[in-house]
């Protein structure tokens, strides 16, 4: 089987198999939610740990990137159950992050051009940024725009969530050369194997560490 099939096979399913199931969860919430964030959360620290054991000052990067990630799973869980609407934000957040990485995916491939920062991600172009920023505010604006019947939103609010859908599409990138600068530092590829065609659980939410605590302090006050 030619390996490239066979890896874009595992990707498949594994976005068909997780991705609705933690969809589901983070719906849901409750108790389930925090066993998530919590499982999630150790997963994360152990590959980190993985990944600087061989660094200058390893406890140090350590207890940096620990801190960094409890930032963003709390920032997380605050957004599920700070607000009403808290689902939904989850939701939307997440939507977000997906269309970034889609987008800056599509772009990428599709037109190309000047490279973002070779040295630390040698894929990353201009083009792919910009794919990353539209279509994640694009994403962020229509799915408010569905949502008017969980949420009271007029115009502004849209055009709101637009220009925070446009940031974090930017930040989600930056989240992402964060980590891959890590990784050619460790000189790995990936930050673990945990899933299947994707690599480990860093390498898929390496731009939501960046993005939620953004999103949910921007929607705080929001709200207020």
């Amino acid at each position: 089987m030619n390996p490239l099939g066979a890896g874009l096979k595992n990707r498949l399913l594994s976005a068909i198999i997780l991705g609705p199931l933690a969809l589901g969860i983070i719906f849901y919430g409750h108790w389930p939610f925090m066993i998530m964030v919590c499982v999630l959360l150790i997963i994360s620290a152990l590959e980190w740990k993985h990944l600087v054991e061989n660094a200058s000052a390893p406890i140090l990067h350590f207890l940096l990137g620990s801190l960094y990630l409890l930032i963003g799973f709390c920032s997380f869980v605050g957004l599920r159950f700070a607000f009403e609407d808290g689902a939904f934000l989850s939701l939307a957040v997440i939507l977000c992050i997906w269309a970034s990485d889609s987008g800056a995916y599509a772009a990428g491939k599709t037109i190309g051009g000047p490279k973002l920062i070779p040295k630390i991600s040698p894929n990353k172009t201009w083009a792919g940024l910009g794919g990353a920023v539209f279509c994640a505010g694009a994403a962020l604006a229509a799915f408010l725009y569905l949502g008017q019947t969980y949420m009271n939103v007029g115009p502004f609010d849209l055009l709101f969530f637009a220009g925070l859908g446009f940031i974090c599409g930017g930040v989600a990138q930056i989240g992402d050369l964060l980590m891959s600068f890590y990784k050619r530092r460790a000189g790995a590829k990936d930050t673990g194997h945990l899933i299947p065609g994707h690599g480990g659980l860093l390498d898929r939410i390496d731009s939501a560490l960046l993005v939620i605590p953004l999103f949910f302090g921007l929607a705080f006050l929001w709200k207020m």
